[in-house]
């Protein structure tokens, strides 16, 4: 794993919004730990897929078989997540500059 900077999406204050993480990609997904827990993002809309205690436990839920599988479907039904996702990155990018 290779350690990187990346956005999730996140709720706060009652609003979605594009939150800049620091953790690690596999190349396939995105890795961060809040508190005691690895969260796994799917880059492509931001959004969590699972979670674990360890990063190497969430990584291996996040490849399995079934997992990939229920991603990827979802993903096909929710093609405007992608599209709200790339807004809410613009515009944390334009408030931080």
């Amino acid at each position: 794993m290779k350690k990187t900077s990346f956005y999730s999406m996140v709720r706060e204050d009652g609003e979605n919004i594009a939150k800049q993480q620091s953790g690690y990609t596999d190349g396939t997904f995105n890795y961060y730990k809040a508190g005691s827990i690895w969260h796994v993002i799917y880059p492509g809309n931001g959004l969590s897929i699972c979670s674990g205690h360890t990063r190497k436990a969430a990584a291996e839920k996040a490849h399995a078989p079934a997992m990939l599988a229920r991603v990827a479907a979802a993903v096909e039904r929710q093609q405007d997540a992608a599209e709200r996702f790339a807004a809410a990155v613009k515009k944390a990018e334009e408030a931080a500059a």
